[in-house]
């Protein structure tokens, strides 16, 4: 009986394409990790397999730049050509032409202050906020990063991120998530990098969406007082109340500290002319006023005692400041109803 043979099984060309896939996701998350030179192999297999997509290539080129070995630049060349990838491969080509000049430029001292540091608490991440326009599976991915987040479990939000960056490539606010979570696992160099990477796509996209964002992590991946003290007028430029009672402060300690007590004061008033209403706003003036020996316009700031704390304390600085021999058993006695939490406002009207 003639043999004919069977026409091999689909199944086998799936598996292959879902194996190399896999590879290539899990060589991302190994970069993501700082473990470069565990991914190339990974990377140059699947290429070599025939794999058709652009992302190994450009992942693999990236790499292979950061390592100084010029066939990145031959894989990044072909990946501009992708209609996903190659904004990114041109990216990163940018990049690698201008990283002396960017190096020299962060490197140089500050012209106009000291580049010292400030001080900043922990970098907070909440939830992430552009689910609802991901495609359904990066948007299910990202949930269960978010879900990752609120456990602490990090490092498991971050893989998760870098897997959802290869579901929807074009969305950047997914690679900001990435560099936010670089910064909360102690990765600053690796964040630093990243936000570059970020604002040279976002300027090519003429998308502003991101600055104030790739301005927090960069301040917190290098809190420096220029970079808190960029983050600080940006989050004023935007009219955020929430970071600016955040980072003004934080900028304005960083500028007492480099010896400029000016433009201390200067940052406090363009604060509190923006956001009057805010009682964090009024004492950081406040003090800032005391600080230069204002005490007039300090006190004019200080005639009607909110309930908030701020405010009071603010009084409170104005008052033993200004006051009498005869207040100061009266500005105690407030001062620790204040630290216990009860004020009486009528008692507090008369400082």
């Amino acid at each position: 009986m003639e043999h004919f043979d069977e026409p091999a099984p689909t199944r086998s060309v799936s598996g292959d394409s879902e194996r190399l896939r896999a590879n290539i996701e899990h060589a991302a998350a190994l970069i993501a990790d700082g473990r470069e030179d565990d991914a190339i192999p990974l990377l140059r297999a699947a290429i070599e397999a025939g794999y058709p997509g652009a992302d190994a290539r450009v992942l693999l080129g990236e790499v292979l730049l950061r390592h100084g070995d010029t066939d990145g630049r031959t894989l990044l060349q072909v990946a501009t050509i992708d209609a996903t990838w190659g904004a990114r491969a041109q990216a990163a080509l940018r990049a690698a032409d201008g990283h002396a000049e960017e190096r020299a430029a962060v490197e140089a001292p500050s012209r106009k202050r000291p580049r010292r540091g400030a001080r900043l608490d922990p970098l907070t991440i909440g939830p992430f906020p552009h689910t609802n326009r991901l495609p359904p599976a990066a948007a299910r991915v990202m949930a269960e990063a978010d879900a990752d987040v609120a456990r602490g479990r990090l490092e498991s939000a971050l893989d998760l991120t870098v897997y959802a960056e290869t579901l929807a490539p074009d969305d950047l606010s997914i690679f900001v998530r990435h560099a936010e979570l670089l910064v909360a696992t102690q990765r600053q160099a690796k964040a630093l990098a990243l936000a570059a990477t970020i604002r040279r796509l976002a300027a090519l996209r003429s998308e502003t969406e991101h600055d104030l964002a790739l301005a927090r992590v960069v301040a917190h991946a290098a809190p420096t007082l220029d970079n808190v003290l960029a983050l600080a007028r940006a989050a004023l430029a935007a009219g955020d109340a929430s970071l600016s009672d955040t980072y003004v402060p934080a900028a304005t300690a960083a500028l007492l500290e480099a010896g400029d007590a000016a433009g201390a004061l200067d940052l406090a008033r363009e604060w509190h002319a923006q956001a009057p209403g805010s009682s964090v706003a009024r004492l950081t003036y406040v003090r800032e006023l005391l600080r230069s020996g204002q005490v007039a316009e300090a006190a004019d700031l200080t005639q009607d005692v909110g309930h908030d704390p701020a405010s009071f304390v603010a009084a409170l600085a104005v008052a033993a400041a200004t006051g009498a021999k005869t207040q100061w058993s009266l500005i105690a006695r407030l001062a620790r109803d204040a630290a216990a939490g009860r004020v009486d406002r009528i008692e507090a009207q008369r400082l």
